[in-house]
């Protein structure tokens, strides 16, 4: 795999009339970047995600981390990702009731792995919270936030729940 990505890094190199070194510090400080945006763009309330991208109105590479509490999961035609609806990671008491409330949700779609060959798919509890990491193409669509990222099999850092579902209070 080493010496595929050398060799790719040579070739490239030389096409592009740049050294090998200029490639490597090039690819770094864009993950550096990556980096430090996923740190300082981490939201757990909808609003504030909200105000980002209506001042920011961020470029397709931008991307955030979000902490939500899943209200609904539902599979997307086709069978390659989920459609998932969260509201404010914060949000205890009564957040069933906030569904209604448009400011206070945000739509995130999760690509399925297509390169593992084992569960390819995560499955989402509602009332449980999820820290979602690198999410993509930030944006509104019908008044609704919403943002993509691609769920992988071998990296569990990406998405993961943090917070069982809540049991309701009878």
């Amino acid at each position: 795999m080493r010496l595929a990505l050398a060799n790719f890094i040579v070739t490239f190199c030389q096409l592009a009339n740049a050294s090998p070194m200029d490639l490597l510090f090039a690819i770094q400080d864009d993950v550096l970047k990556q980096k430090e945006q996923e740190a300082v763009n981490y939201f757990s309330h909808v609003q504030e995600l909200r105000e980002f991208i209506m001042t920011t109105r961020p470029a397709r590479d931008v991307v955030a981390t979000l902490k939500v509490r899943c209200i609904s999961a539902e599979r997307l035609n086709g069978c390659r990702g989920n459609r998932v609806t969260g509201i404010d990671s914060m949000g205890c008491v009564g957040w069933e009731r906030r569904v209604r409330e448009l400011r206070d949700i945000v739509a995130i779609t999760v690509w399925d792995d297509s390169t593992a060959f084992r569960q390819r798919k995560i499955d989402f509890r509602p009332g449980a919270v999820y820290v979602l990491h690198q999410v993509e193409y930030l944006g509104f669509h019908d008044g609704i936030a919403n943002g993509t990222v691609r769920y992988e099999v071998n990296n569990a850092y990406k998405i993961r729940e943090v917070s069982p579902p809540l049991s309701k209070l009878k």
